[in-house]
């Protein structure tokens, strides 16, 4: 009966189809986790990573930055596969944009790059 199955053209082809949509519905459930179409409670994942140094961008002939902490905490959340590699990578940075700013005190939030839109990032000093 089984020989008879797999020598059939046509019992491959569906057979081939259908490995096909499960593969190709396991791989786009981890891609599409971000926008909420597959995701679920337990595909997330929250982590915090301490000591992340934070890089200042300035004019430094002309300009002299004090205040600014060497490292935060840095909280993402989001995929837990993407959280995962962050974590694991730490590819990210933390960086003040003072390259605009005037003389004078300023008050500027601390940004990410380098890191996935599809996770949520708190920094904390």
């Amino acid at each position: 009966m089984m020989d008879r199955i797999l020598n059939n053209k046509w019992s491959i082809r569906i057979i081939s189809l259908i490995l096909a949509a499960i593969l190709f519905t396991s791989v786009t459930a981890d891609n599409n986790a971000g926008d909420g179409s597959f995701q679920t409670s337990s595909q997330t994942d929250t982590e915090t990573i301490q000591n992340v140094p934070v890089e200042v961008y300035y004019d430094k002939e002309n300009l002299y930055v004090s205040g600014v902490p060497d490292t935060v905490t840095v909280t993402i959340s989001g995929p837990r596969s993407i959280v995962q590699n962050t974590r694991a990578q730490q590819d990210f940075k933390v960086y003040a944009d003072l390259r605009n700013a005037s003389i004078g005190e300023q008050n500027v939030k601390l940004q990410v790059k380098d890191i996935s839109e599809r996770l949520k990032v708190t920094i904390r000093s």
